[in-house]
């Protein structure tokens, strides 16, 4: 049949014989021809059929990898929008917080002044005054007649003065 392939030897083979030639070249060419056939080694009849099959799983991972892709890619954008919304409105929910505990802190203590500090982490490497501080919030105050000073050095009174003018914020009261 024409659509088969043969190897360009044997081809050249049979087109270089004579009509001189009898069965005992015949023979021999034969066998060369068969043991060219034999280092071909054994054929894959189904290799254009695997092929088909494999070029198109090729496919349709290919299409799997580029929506893979676009979702990640959707999912980046939707987290940096999320992160940036967060942000504002934590900046804008502390900014309303830092107002009204200066507030309810003044009120207390019949004067004085208190701050709420954000405390952002320190990343390795950089340098601070007071490392290997967490994320959070400080409260600064100062009492009237005296130095501002963090929570912690505050006296027992001064800082249960301080902590009720948090807790009257969390629970919305004003004192």
């Amino acid at each position: 049949s024409q659509d088969r392939q043969y190897p360009s030897d044997a081809v050249k083979d049979v087109e270089q014989t004579s009509p001189d030639e009898g069965p005992d070249q015949w023979r021999e060419r034969l066998l060369g021809i068969r043991k060219r056939l034999e280092r071909i080694g054994p054929i894959n009849l189904a290799a254009i059929e695997e092929h088909a099959q494999l070029e198109e799983r090729y496919q349709f991972l290919l299409a799997q990898e580029e929506d893979l892709a676009g979702s990640i890619h959707s999912l980046q954008e939707i987290i940096q929008r999320l992160n940036q919304t967060t942000n504002k409105l934590f900046a804008e929910t502390f900014k309303e917080l830092q107002v009204k505990f200066t507030e309810v802190f003044s009120a207390l203590f019949a004067g004085g002044r208190a701050e709420l500090i954000l405390v952002e982490h320190i990343q390795d490497g950089e340098e601070s005054a007071t490392p290997n501080l967490e994320p959070g919030v400080e409260i600064v105050a100062q009492p009237p007649g005296k130095r501002l000073k963090n929570l912690s050095m505050l006296s027992g009174g001064e800082k249960t003065m301080t902590v009720m003018a948090r807790m009257s914020m969390r629970c919305g009261k004003d004192l």
